[in-house]
């Protein structure tokens, strides 16, 4: 009878002592030494003491988490908050200018909260002056403070399971693979636009739509803006291999005789007023292959066209490229290995859209671009970017060579 009372009363004690523990009012220390002298007296046996007492704390550690989620005001448990800094070196070699080095860094903080069950805000916050394609900070100045502006702030609307609209300065909502051909990845559109996405089967479909602002002029009705539709679906060939496709028309208004700002001043006219209007139509590609080898997690293949019918030639912009590794970089010991080769032609997309690393942000250039990244540490990693590239038409080459240490969270 004795033996079976402390068979029944030993994991109700250690559960006790385990809750005075977490509340700071008793040591790991004293759950260990009642398990050892119930094991002296041959309560329990060297196997049951540790098996109870490893049943036990994990039991305790996941009522602990929840009742420490309890205590959380309802709020706050709506809201998400995460971020990103950037630490780089950066060597940039080009005809007809100095070579130079300089060190960069970004820092980005957002915060997501779910309004109710079906809308969502987001507001974010980064380095960088104005400019919409960089939110890079270079150290100078004999340690002045540094800008920070407004990188994101929207308003999200869940309407049904298969319709999502989104309005303000948000994320942008369309899917372009691993290709930055025609947007830089630190672009927020500002506009509204509408989600469209079901799944049937081993079949997935989405349609990305809306309005972008290109600029705006006081006293006038002519502000230039872009409509876009991207139509597209996933094939799922197994649980290890998909394949995405999407093609996009964008079509732009007042741009014709238009000076955009942030133009990277390559597209004809760009100083004196656009001489066209652009009337996009592209197509993008991806396909992803998992655990193809033990030691990559995932191998990509990747490819992006766009065609301006507007102009007569200078009109087209192409890359391929290929993914090796993660996706993203979490864990320490995860690796990811990438190269692309790019032409995008003088005409062929606003110069105030293109991945402002590659030869400035300008149209007219082609060449390639090698990443890798390692991770360090949970959530921290190092990188190298390595850009060769040149004009398209001309003889302007550039050398661009980026260090970073990633810090995420």
């Amino acid at each position: 009878m004795t033996h079976r009372f402390w068979k029944l009363t030993v994991p109700l004690i250690i559960v006790f002592l385990i809750m005075r523990s977490f509340s700071g009012t008793a040591g790991a220390g004293e759950i260990d030494i009642l398990v050892h002298k119930l094991v002296e007296k041959g309560v329990l046996t060297p196997a049951e003491a540790q098996t109870l007492l490893a049943e036990t704390k994990q039991e305790v550690k996941t009522q602990m988490a929840k009742a420490k989620l309890d205590t959380v005001p309802e709020w706050m448990q709506r809201i998400t908050l995460k971020g990103d800094f950037r630490l780089r070196e950066q060597y940039q070699k080009r005809d007809e200018s100095e070579d130079r080095w300089r060190a960069r860094i970004r820092a980005r903080l957002g915060l997501e909260a779910m309004v109710n069950e079906k809308a969502k805000l987001g507001i974010g916050i980064a380095t960088g002056q104005n400019d919409p394609r960089s939110t890079n900070l270079t150290l100078s100045d004999s340690s002045g403070a540094d800008d920070i502006k407004f990188d994101f702030a929207y308003g999200q609307y869940m309407l049904t399971d298969w319709l999502t609209l989104t309005g303000g300065k948000f994320k942008n909502p369309i899917w372009t693979s691993w290709s930055d051909l025609i947007w830089d990845t630190d672009i927020n559109p500002e506009g509204v636009a509408a989600q469209f996405a079901g799944k049937h089967g081993n079949w997935g479909w989405f349609v990305n739509s809306g309005y972008v602002v290109l600029d705006e002029y006081s006293g006038s009705g002519s502000d230039p803006f872009m409509l876009f539709v991207q139509p597209g679906f996933d094939y799922f060939f197994s649980d290890k291999t998909n394949l995405r496709f999407a093609g996009i028309h964008y079509n732009t208004t007042h741009t014709e005789g238009a000076v955009l700002d942030y133009s990277s001043e390559s597209n004809t006219g760009a100083t004196t007023g656009l001489e066209y209007e652009y009337d996009l139509f592209g197509a993008t590609a991806q396909l992803n292959m998992l655990s193809l080898h033990p030691r990559v997690a995932c191998t990509s293949v990747f490819a992006d066209y766009i065609y301006n019918t507007d102009p007569d030639d200078d009109e087209t912009g192409w890359l391929v490229g290929f993914g090796l590794g993660e996706e993203k970089i979490k864990e320490r010991g995860q690796w990811q290995l990438r190269y692309s080769y790019r032409k995008l032609e003088r005409d062929a997309v606003p110069d105030i859209l293109p991945d402002s690393d590659f030869f400035g942000g300008a149209t007219n250039a082609k060449g390639h671009e090698g990443v890798l990244e390692y991770g360090i540490g949970k959530n921290m990693s190092l990188a190298l970017d390595y850009y060769k590239t040149e004009q398209d038409e001309g003889d302007l080459e550039e050398d661009l060579l980026q260090f970073d240490w990633n810090f995420r969270f």
